[in-house]
């Protein structure tokens, strides 16, 4: 049985060319784009909520 085992075919070799270019795998452009977009929109109404608390804290205690 192992001497089965160590016998196995030869793979063909196969000939591929060199890549001129090595480029990593790139997710779509669109969710780039949408997920951009998202974080803007967070990081935007982050900003609106705290410049909001800020002008409800300085604002006199006596008025509404």
């Amino acid at each position: 049985m192992k001497e089965r085992a160590m016998q196995q075919k030869p793979r063909p070799q196969r000939d591929y060319p060199d890549p001129q270019l090595y480029m990593p795998a790139m997710p779509p452009l669109g969710l780039l784009n949408a997920f951009e977009r998202r974080v803007q929109k967070w990081w935007r109404q982050r900003a609106e909520r705290r410049q909001a608390a800020a002008l409800r804290r300085s604002r006199p205690s006596g008025q509404h």
